[in-house]
């Protein structure tokens, strides 16, 4: 399968510096009030554990994608590093300098799109064990329903994804798209 590479350091660079920091206190801040709250839900311990993974993975998500940032220089940038540098073999050395990068972008894309999505995971996890109902005629039934919804088609999502067979009808990529010229 071909990756279309545009776009995915800006797609890291929102996950690591917007979804992730947001999720991660989202996250805190469930736990500071399960932790604090005189009326436990059923499972609250539970919620707080997998609420405190989530909100770890979601800060190694953020250092993750702070270093692929760094490995993810723009043409341009090299262009004129290139210009400045005036010995004979530069070219060979920026060339040699850009597969470096290239390859270490791509590690450290891998290890913040885990982290990622496995924060994700746990925080559907905490949000079941939240909702997780202490009688089933109650209003938590429809939230444990939903929530489970969520979680199952996260799942797929992710392995899909992982897996290079993500589901077309949630993730159309350019098989699935007809443009006006072909």
């Amino acid at each position: 399968m071909t990756r279309y590479p545009l776009g995915a350091v800006d797609a890291a660079r929102a996950m690591g510096t917007v979804s992730a920091p947001l999720l991660a206190g989202f996250a805190l801040a469930v736990i500071a009030t399960v932790s604090t709250s005189d009326k436990q839900p059923k499972h609250g311990h539970a919620a707080v554990a997998a609420f405190a993974v989530g909100a770890c993975l979601f800060v190694f998500c953020v250092q993750f994608t702070v270093v692929l940032v760094q490995y993810s220089a723009p043409l341009s940038e090299r262009q004129a590093w290139l210009s400045v540098n005036t010995t004979a073999n530069a070219q060979q050395v920026a060339v040699k300098v850009q597969r470096r990068d290239n390859r270490l972008q791509a590690r450290y894309l891998l290890r913040a799109r885990l982290t990622f999505d496995l924060g994700v995971l746990s925080h559907l996890l905490g949000l079941m064990a939240l909702v997780w109902p202490r009688t089933w005629l109650s209003w938590q039934t429809p939230a444990t329903v939903a929530v489970s919804a969520a979680l199952a088609l996260e799942l797929w999502w992710i392995v899909g994804t992982w897996l290079g067979r993500s589901p077309t009808w949630l993730l159309p990529g350019y098989l699935e798209v007809v443009a006006d010229d072909d």
